[in-house]
């Protein structure tokens, strides 16, 4: 998850490496429920963008890890 600053708002972008053979239907099914979650912990809607990922060249980049 990256949070930004969008015309004085935060924003949020959720990226999701899906595995070969992943149903990306269930796995926005499952990010939907974690944002309205989110939502509702926070008391206000927070703009999402989500990006799936998957392949090869994802699957063999090295993880970021942030402290």
């Amino acid at each position: 998850v990256d949070t930004y600053t969008v015309k004085q708002q935060r924003a949020a972008r959720i990226r999701v490496h899906v595995r070969r053979g992943g149903d990306a239907v269930t796995v926005l099914d499952a990010v939907d429920h974690a944002v309205s979650t989110l939502d509702t912990t926070l008391g206000q809607q927070l703009p999402v963008l989500v990006h799936l990922t998957g392949g090869t060249r994802t699957a063999l980049a090295k993880t970021t890890r942030v402290h």
